[in-house]
């Protein structure tokens, strides 16, 4: 969606003049030509600046713009003043006590015009991205509140009926073993946080790999998750690849883990790990036999505490934004299809057999 902009001026000429010269930029242009038509356009859309004439008949630009920013709903938007009056310091004085951030004097010089205009963009998008980081951040508390208490509950829980049992040696025997089991569901959130927290900063150490260790290592972190599922692995990965020998596995470990998670068939979790080259393209693919990912999903799913609907299962929703984090710092691309094998989700990462990381 491109950044709205509105011009205000009762001179078609003058609108003519601005819109041409702000047209390279790929805004969202509208227009008004009074103050009174300026204040229901201001209303209707998100404006991350206005350029306001001063001089235009029934209601002047001051005052247009005095009742702009004096609305909640619209007074955030910075106007910018433009005028045929040459400076003026008394004029200056009143377009600021009006709320103005900066003013113009016509014949507007059309590369001066660009720049300002392109200084407000860069605000007006920093501003939505501390935004939209506030909200998800908003979402991640309270899910991190959510998701710890279950297991810290039942820890408390368990402790205090141990307490009053302490003659009862199975008893106290299979608390002691459900509050190990809350303990480390406590680690795993922890941890997962941690995980996604340190690849924004994490030096990427590439080096030429076997995709069989790489995978193998994965396998071997979720060891103990595989064993109690009985799930069935089959791996065919026979090439090399220049990668970090620290995050790939965990591409792998969660990928496994998810899979086992949400199965929900009476027979053995399966999953198919495969590796192929196409030109100088590495291809691999991590099919299983689950629920498989809904089209409308497929996008959606690699984001940050997410989940898809229905899911009861425990977690922050940050293993597969975790997956892409590690894959977009390869410079590869992840995304996800029907498994033509299994029936269930395929996972294709492509990667450039000679990376280069970001």
């Amino acid at each position: 969606m491109r950044p709205k902009i509105l011009i205000v001026d009762d001179e078609p000429n003058n609108l003519w003049v601005m819109k041409k010269v702000l047209s390279p930029l790929n805004l969202d242009i509208h227009e008004a030509t009074s103050g009174i038509k300026a204040l229901e356009v201001a209303h209707k859309y998100d404006f991350f600046l206005i350029l306001m004439d001063v001089q235009m008949p029934d209601m002047d630009g001051f005052e247009a713009a005095s009742l702009i920013l004096g609305n909640q709903k619209t007074s955030h938007i910075p106007i910018i003043f433009v005028t045929a009056l040459a400076k003026d310091y008394g004029f200056e004085f009143k377009g600021y006590e009006c709320g103005a951030i900066d003013y113009m004097v016509k014949p507007v010089n059309g590369e001066i015009l660009k720049s300002k205009v392109n200084i407000f963009l860069e605000i007006f998008s920093s501003r939505k991205k501390i935004q939209k980081q506030s909200e998800e951040f908003e979402a991640f508390s309270n899910r991190v509140a959510h998701d710890l208490r279950n297991p810290i509950d039942v820890i408390v829980s368990m402790a205090q009926i141990m307490l009053k049992s302490l003659n009862d040696k199975d008893l106290v025997k299979n608390l002691a073993e459900r509050i190990l089991r809350s303990s480390e569901r406590t680690m795993d959130i922890i941890e997962g946080i941690y995980d996604l927290s340190k690849l924004s900063n994490h030096e990427i150490d590439l080096k030429e790999n076997k995709l069989s260790v790489l995978v193998n290592d994965g396998i071997n972190s979720v060891q103990n998750l595989i064993e109690e599922s009985s799930a069935i692995i089959s791996v065919e990965c026979e090439h090399s690849l220049k990668c970090s020998a620290f995050l790939v596995p965990q591409i792998f470990q969660n990928l496994i883990s998810n899979s086992i998670k949400f199965y929900e068939g009476s027979s053995a979790p399966e999953i198919k790990i495969k590796s192929s080259q196409m030109g100088e393209k590495i291809i691999l693919s991590f099919e299983d036999n689950g629920p498989g990912v809904p089209k409308e999903y497929r996008d959606s799913i690699f984001k940050a505490f997410e989940r898809l609907h229905g899911q009861n299962v425990e977690g922050l929703g940050i293993g597969l934004s975790t997956i892409k984090s590690i894959v977009e710092a390869h410079n590869a691309r992840i995304w996800v299809e029907d498994a033509a094998e299994l029936g269930g989700a395929c996972f294709m990462i492509e990667f450039d057999k000679e990376i280069t990381a970001k």
